[in-house]
């Protein structure tokens, strides 16, 4: 029924969670798994192999292990029943809950494999060159595998001299600032989002660049009409998964936003920032894969791997490789050479893609739930949601912004803590928005949040 490759792709533990999944998914296997012992023996295997794939099946929900009888394959949690007054047993009224917008989870296998990197990354720092810990644009191993990975997912082809690693978003935006300051040599216009990102704009602002605000539209991102009213030399945008509504910017608004700062000879400032998450099959290409010479893409690996790594990167156009060269000709890199070490190998081992590969199976379950559980109170007219294809958060609406107050106070008797949309209006704040993060829980303890929140929305429309 299982046939591994010894020599695949793929290690064999991950090769038997995709078939095991296969199985499941098409209704051939629902009910009792073989043991252990059994299938480790049919598939000429360790048990140790068959140990870890059935692990990661139970962290994922998609089995259970039942003392004394084996494992189990679970009911899916899409096809589970919508939360009713009878869960109020299930969610621990007390218990404090927040579905906020965090980094994906990084679960077991992936914890195990970016400690090994750790280790191997301390263990190999007396053989690398001094040198490489104070390169201004980072480890070149790391720039390499960046590279590689950014063809393979995004769609874009360009060279490690354009890549530059940064500690964080915000020192990529201040880099970007002066940069373009040097280059225009006048008042630096930037386009934002609104609702939008505002510690960018801040972080512009500071450097002493002009934000202009530039409205979005629910369903397909900037107002591209309205950016080509403004005088501005430079646009900040997240046309993957705009930040924090939602939508992905269609290709022939993408096209237009590039036609629009060609007319301008200004630049686009594309912030990636959850691209690896698409829940889609097909996730649109980087908008810096249409145009190589009119964006500066930014992206990073705190959503994918920590927060706390504080590990960015960007990709310059070609033709201001020089320029950032000469501009930052005696700046050192703000990130440890060793977690630049250690990111590289977790790149190159192949783990990395296999987190990525195991976090958006489990994402996609999580989504579906949420969708599911949702969709009723969209029916009833109590909210408005978007439903899309990107990221790791969704938001949704109150249909009576001004019930926002009392919201607010059944949440809190909920004990359940949701993000408000508030601090990203940059201007004209609308009331009633929250944002629903799933990324970085286990599918049960999630299960537990998203009833708090129905049982929630069920009050409030009563």
């Amino acid at each position: 029924m299982y046939f591994l490759q010894e020599k695949g792709a793929l290690p064999l533990y991950e090769q038997l969670i995709q078939q095991l999944s296969a199985a499941m998914d098409r209704g051939e296997l629902t009910d009792r798994l073989p043991s252990i012992r059994s299938l480790a023996a049919e598939l000429e295997v360790s048990k140790g192999t068959v140990e870890n794939a059935y692990e990661q099946l139970v962290a994922e929900d998609r089995i259970e292990n039942r003392p004394q009888q084996g494992f189990f394959v679970k009911t899916p949690m899409s096809t589970l029943p919508i939360v009713s007054e009878h869960d109020r047993d299930l969610v621990q009224p007390d218990f404090d809950f927040s579905l906020g917008y965090a980094a994906s989870l990084l679960e077991t296998h992936a914890k195990t494999a970016w400690n090994r990197s750790l280790e191997r990354a301390i263990q190999d720092q007396d053989r690398r060159d001094p040198q490489t810990a104070i390169q201004r644009q980072g480890s070149l191993a790391l720039r390499e595998e960046i590279v590689a990975l950014l063809v393979r997912r995004r769609g874009i082809h360009c060279q490690p001299e354009q890549v530059v690693i940064t500690a964080g978003n915000s020192e990529s935006l201040v880099m970007v600032t002066q940069l373009m300051q040097a280059k225009f040599q006048s008042p630096l216009k930037v386009g934002f989002e609104n609702p939008g990102y505002r510690s960018g704009l801040e972080t512009v602002r500071r450097q002493g660049g002009q934000p202009v605000l530039i409205p979005v539209d629910e369903t397909s991102g900037m107002d591209v009409d309205h950016l080509r009213s403004e005088s501005v030399n430079l646009v900040y945008v997240t046309p993957s998964h705009q930040f924090p509504l939602g939508p992905t910017m269609p290709l022939a608004k993408r096209q237009a936003l590039l036609a629009v700062m060609r007319a301008k000879q200004g630049l686009i400032i594309e912030d990636d920032y959850d691209s690896e998450f698409s829940v889609s099959t097909r996730p649109m290409l980087a908008l810096a894969s249409l145009d190589a010479k009119r964006v500066i893409y930014l992206c990073g690996f705190s959503k994918s791997i920590s927060t706390e790594l504080r590990l960015s990167f960007m990709v310059l156009p070609p033709q201001l490789v020089t320029s950032y060269q000469s501009l930052f000709a005696y700046e050192t890199n703000g990130v440890a050479a060793i977690i630049q070490a250690a990111t590289a190998d977790f790149l190159s081992s192949g783990a990395y893609s296999r987190h990525i590969t195991r976090s958006l199976r489990l994402n996609r379950q999580k989504y579906d739930f949420i969708q599911q559980q949702l969709t009723p109170f969209v029916r009833q007219g109590v909210i408005n949601a978007h439903f899309g294809e990107a990221g790791i958060h969704l938001v949704f609406r109150l249909k009576k912004p001004q019930a926002t107050a009392k919201f607010d106070e059944i949440l809190e008797r909920h004990h359940l803590y949701l993000r408000k949309m508030d601090q990203y209006w940059l201007k004209d704040k609308q009331l009633g928005y929250y944002i629903v993060g799933f990324a970085h829980f286990a599918l049960p303890e999630f299960r537990q949040g998203v009833a708090k929140l129905v049982l929630a929305l069920k009050e409030l429309s009563a």
